[in-house]
């Protein structure tokens, strides 16, 4: 049922709720031990709508008891790394161009949607369902939810005021600045992301709107060719075969790319604690593996991913 708990609520308690983290064994043991996933175009924006249903006034905090919306949880941080995996696709096939500003912006929404997925893993989501008014209009409704005990599938749905790439990001930079992580090469992303929290912002912005940067007169400056196959030489091959480097734009190349296997590495695991989920990670596979076939690409960078994605069917 869901409570309409506006009047009560003391907003000063929200860090302690939502900036909570989960490390893999607990998610795997307790939070997602039990769930299946039934309908996976089910996302968060489509279950806050069916379950919300009407917009009764601003500023609305609801708590939820549904064991269902971590299933849509787990739902939704799969979309979301198989959009980060597609916007890597084409980032690479962009700066494999020399399309510098086009893939600085492509490379940042690789990112955004993949801190997307790492923070619907941990129970957090952002989602602007539309919902019905008094006057039989619809009106989009920025939601922010997060658990209040996260294996009893006890969730609050908080209306916040919301800047949609500001928001995104200083929530993960709450959820992941106390989190273990499993893998020692992980501890540069965690320091990257202390000493240069919002950069990614900034360079969004610049890569975007700035004429000044990479840009000449709003047409797409390109590299000259003896120093785009320079620059070619130097790119990472794969995501997953990536490694430090003091080169600014191949360091923010690396990060992403610590990121992207990030959020693959929790659901790989999530997703073999049974078999049924098992099923849907092969199912998953080969549908990413489609995915990169059908794109139009004459540079070698979707073989690697192919080959990649053929490696770890074979595995599990």
């Amino acid at each position: 049922m869901l409570n309409d708990i506006s009047t009560t609520f003391n907003k000063k308690t929200r860090p302690g709720l939502s900036d909570r983290n989960f490390d893999v064994p607990l998610l795997k043991a307790i939070i997602y031990d039990q769930i299946k996933i039934y309908n996976r175009q089910y996302c968060i924006k489509v279950y806050l709508k069916d379950k919300i249903t009407k917009y009764d006034g601003s500023d609305k905090v609801y708590s939820f008891v549904d064991q269902e919306l971590k299933s849509v949880l787990l739902n939704e941080a799969n979309l979301q790394f198989s959009k980060a995996l597609y916007n890597w696709s084409i980032y690479k096939k962009l700066v494999s161009k020399g399309l510098w500003s086009w893939a600085c912006v492509t490379l940042y929404y690789a990112q955004f949607y993949c801190i997307n997925g790492l923070l619907n893993i941990q129970g957090n989501a952002f989602s602007r369902p539309k919902l019905l008014t008094n006057i039989g209009k619809e009106k989009e409704t920025v939601f922010h939810v997060y658990t209040e005990d996260f294996a009893a599938g006890k969730f609050i749905f908080e209306m916040r005021n919301y800047k949609p790439h500001e928001d995104v990001w200083r929530q993960y930079y709450n959820v992941y600045k106390n989190y273990r992580y499993k893998i020692s090469s992980y501890n540069e992303l965690y320091q990257y992301d202390i000493d240069n929290q919002f950069a990614i912002l900034e360079i969004r912005h610049r890569a975007n709107y700035d004429t000044a940067f990479l840009l000449e007169d709003f047409i797409e400056y390109l590299l000259p060719t003896n120093e785009l196959e320079d620059f070619a030489l130097k790119m990472q091959p794969n995501i997953f075969e990536t490694s430090w480097t003091e080169d600014e734009f191949l360091k923010l190349e690396y990060i992403a790319s610590l990121r992207i296997k990030l959020l693959f590495d929790i659901l790989h695991e999530i997703l073999g604690i049974s078999s049924h989920l098992e099923t849907i990670r092969k199912d998953l596979y080969l549908e990413r593996a489609s995915m990169l076939n059908n794109l139009k690409d004459d540079t070698p960078v979707k073989d690697c991913f192919l080959n990649w994605i053929d490696e770890n069917n074979i595995i599990i």
